[in-house]
């Protein structure tokens, strides 16, 4: 799809196609010490194309 950068139907189309997940402390936490039902929902939306991502900041608190 070609469009303009600042367009809103463009962000919408990109939106649909793939979810980017910024994880807090907590829910990075619970995702590594393998609590369900968080890691089955994590790996369905990995399944679907979803990324994950964790902040510096989440880095240092764990």
């Amino acid at each position: 799809m070609r469009c303009w950068p600042t367009s809103n139907s463009c962000a919408t189309a990109i939106w649909k196609s793939i979810s980017d997940y910024l994880l807090d402390t907590n829910h990075a936490s619970s995702l590594m010490a393998g609590e369900e039902p968080l890691v089955g929902r994590v790996r369905q939306a990995e399944g679907s194309g979803d990324r994950f991502a964790l902040s510096i900041t989440v880095l240092g608190e764990l």
